[in-house]
């Protein structure tokens, strides 16, 4: 049972780059379309793994 309740404990989480590839998702889908949109969320999570890459490797963790 503690498996199952870390796994939906999980689940109900949602990181900062998930928040903001869902706002960004949800505000530009009716201006520009779902591919565009959708692209621009790939944009915004690549930036973002980026970011935390260099945060990371002030750490001694190599991502890229």
């Amino acid at each position: 049972t503690t498996s199952v309740m870390a796994r939906r404990r999980s689940r109900r989480r949602l990181g900062l780059a998930d928040g903001l590839v869902f706002l960004v998702f949800a505000a530009l889908l009716p201006r520009l379309g779902f591919w565009p949109a959708l692209l621009a969320c790939v944009l915004v999570t690549l930036a973002c793994f980026a970011a935390f890459a260099l945060l990371v490797r002030r750490f001694g963790i190599e991502l890229l």
